[in-house]
This record gives structure tokens, C-alpha cells and sequence, in this order.
């Protein structure tokens, strides 16, 4: 089904794989991270790195620096959880995974607004926490949180984060 994707949709045989899993860099040669790389071989990509979600949140902020900006906040906000990374160039300042339950179709209107507030005071705790730490700890201040994900309705998270956060939200579209 992998390499029917892979053709199906062009992509290219290169790939960076990045492993909800992994909580420290790895690489794809290493033999206790074979069984994650092999069946994307299988597939017919050729996998360059292994990630973590915060490396990845990272090499997506390289992509995206603008001039003078300092440290910014990267949140993967995803159906199984969440990954935050704090990122000043390449360098991550603070990582955090989150894992939780999620119910892409809750029966009401009202399940689904408390479902998205309970995510937000899972989410901002954490967020303040690293923040705080970056501060203290390297004197660097954030300013920016930068959302991105497959979480369903993500841009329905600003403004609670926003309120929460006291700091500038943007979200990344999806495509």
C-alpha cells in the first residue's frame, strides 16, 4: 500500500521519516530503528534521516525564519498528540511530546468546543512551561507560536491558544 502511495502521488524516493517514537536522534542505520526505516525501503524510498517530531519541527522552521526573528514556538498538533518544539535557527531550545485521545467526531457542537478547550489546557500548561524555561535558562524570549498538524479544525485553536498564551498564533495550512 506504501509504494502504491508512492507512486500514486509522484513522490520523490527520497524521504526524511520522522517517528513519534524516537525521543532521542537516531539514525536510519542504527539496528533497534530497522524495523521502523524497512518498510518504507520496501516502498522504494530511500530514507535519508530519522527524525524526532521536534527535529522535524525544526528543519520546517529553518524553512520559514524570517529576518531577526528570535525564538518561536513550533506546535505538531496531531489526532494522537502533540509535539512542541521552542526553535531559535536550528537550534531546538526545549522539546516536549504530548500523547492523548481524540475523537475526530464527537456526536455534539458541545463535545467538539469542550473537546478543542480540553487540547488547549493540555497544551498551553506545557507550552508556558518550555517558555518559561527558555527564558530563565537561556534568556532568549518567545513571541511567536506556530501551529501546524492533521488535528481536524487546527485554525479553531488560535484564538483559545491566543487567550491562553498571551503571544501571536499562527497557523500553518494543512496542504
Amino acid at each position: 500500500a506504501l509504494a502504491a502511495a508512492r507512486r500514486a502521488g509522484r513522490l520523490p524516493g527520497r524521504a526524511r521519516l520522522v517517528s513519534w517514537e524516537l525521543t532521542t536522534p537516531a539514525s536510519p542505520d542504527d539496528p533497534l530503528r530497522r524495523p521502523l526505516v524497512r518498510p518504507f525501503e520496501e516502498a522504494g524510498f530511500t530514507i535519508e534521516a530519522l527524525l524526532t517530531p521536534a527535529e522535524a519541527l525544526a528543519q520546517l522552521a529553518a524553512t520559514r525564519r524570517r529576518p531577526n526573528e528570535g525564538a518561536v514556538a513550533w506546535l505538531s498538533l496531531n489526532t494522537h498528540g502533540a509535539a512542541i518544539a521552542i526553535v531559535e535557527g536550528i537550534d531546538i531550545l526545549y522539546s516536549r511530546t504530548l500523547s492523548w485521545k481524540y475523537n475526530p467526531a464527537p456526536p455534539t457542537a458541545r463535545e467538539q468546543l469542550l473537546q478543542r478547550y480540553v487540547l488547549v489546557m493540555h497544551i498551553a500548561p506545557e507550552l508556558q512551561h518550555g517558555i518559561g524555561l527558555v527564558r530563565v535558562n537561556q534568556g532568549k524570549r518567545v513571541e511567536t507560536v506556530i501551529t501546524c498538524g492533521n488535528l481536524p479544525d487546527l485554525r479553531s485553536l488560535t484564538m483559545p491558544l491566543i487567550e491562553e498564551l498571551d503571544l501571536e498564533v499562527e497557523t500553518l495550512d494543512s496542504t
